[in-house]
């Protein structure tokens, strides 16, 4: 396997890693139960709900038992928030969750980073060759045959 090879698949491997990592630190899905919306007014109306978290369109409910569980809102509803108020349910809103300043760096940088690799890739993958356009150049052929100018031989310093 040559080293560009290598290295390519090095760097795959150090990309993998770096998402799963950066993956695993960001904002994950709570594992608690998720209930229709309707039911959730159902259960406001009937006064069995405590506390309610309001992050956008997810709120996040506590029971007056202390189950919790997690529904959305699927319409702008308007009328919910006094609905909440009239039943005397504690109404908590909660700013949205915005990526970690490492995630936000990475996906800002990453295009350009691709770009600097693509590039240096390409640049050492053309290095070899340059090379091998650059010794036609140093050749050491003689302007003559056999004693006599060759017919074929273009040189400036020769003037042939």
């Amino acid at each position: 396997m040559s080293d560009m090879a290598k290295n390519l698949i090095l760097w795959l491997v150090i990309a993998v890693v770096l998402m799963s990592v950066f993956q695993s630190f960001g904002p994950s899905e709570s594992n608690g139960r998720k209930v229709d919306y309707s039911t959730f007014l159902q259960e406001v109306n009937q006064d069995q709900v405590r506390e309610a978290r309001i992050n956008g369109r997810e709120i996040n409910v506590t029971k007056k038992d202390s189950n919790r569980y997690t529904t959305y809102i699927p319409v702008n509803d308007p009328k919910l928030l006094d609905n909440l108020l009239t039943k005397n349910v504690k109404v908590v809103g909660e700013p949205p969750e915005e990526p970690s300043l490492l995630a936000s760096i990475f996906i800002s940088w990453f295009p350009m980073l691709l770009l600097i690799g693509v590039w240096i890739f390409f640049y050492a993958a053309n290095a070899g060759r340059r090379r091998e356009g650059r010794d036609v150049l140093r050749q050491k052929q003689s302007p003559y045959v056999d004693g006599r100018p060759d017919q074929n031989h273009f040189c400036r310093r020769c003037r042939v």
